[in-house]
């Protein structure tokens, strides 16, 4: 069951402030960090950046009201890859589905398979942009706080998710 969408934050702000945060930690990565560990354990920086592409990509799918899992949520790419490019990429994609009011009642699912509102999807991802973007900014020594007002929304979010 979903909670109400009339009580549920529109969090399509949080994310355009926690995306464009997370594009400039992306961008300011350089070839010699890729192999950095990160506070994810078994991760490198190259993973955390195949990770960060891959669950972007998953949101927009989301948002469409598809299968999640008909997108890795880790993408495949080398090295030399342009991050930055692959990230403004799926971000594109993101906001070319959720700016649409439309998602934030229509019922989705997310994973590991359950069916929630936009909105409650939407906070759960405005969350693990946030996290992943401290990841990133810690192994990349960049600085590590996300936008204050969206963390504090996403974990009222998060609260009612759970």
């Amino acid at each position: 069951m979903s909670p109400d969408t009339s009580e549920t934050a529109d969090l399509r702000g949080g994310l355009r402030l926690t995306l464009d945060w997370v594009g400039d930690l992306v961008t300011a990565v350089v070839p010699a960090q890729l192999a950095n560990a990160t506070p994810c354990a078994g991760w490198t920086v190259h993973d955390l950046l195949a990770h960060i592409v891959g669950v972007a990509r998953r949101v927009a799918v989301i948002g469409q009201g598809a299968d999640p899992f008909s997108v890795p949520s880790e993408i495949t790419a080398d090295a030399d890859a342009d991050w930055s490019d692959l990230f403004a990429q799926a971000d594109t994609d993101i906001w070319s589905v959720w700016q649409d009011d439309a998602t934030l009642t229509r019922l989705v699912t997310v994973p590991p398979g359950h069916q929630v509102d936009g909105a409650t999807a939407l906070g759960q991802y405005v969350t693990e942009f946030l996290v992943h973007g401290w990841d990133l900014a810690t192994a990349t020594g960049q600085v590590s706080e996300g936008p204050s007002p969206v963390a504090e929304a996403a974990l009222a979010a998060a609260r009612q998710f759970i």
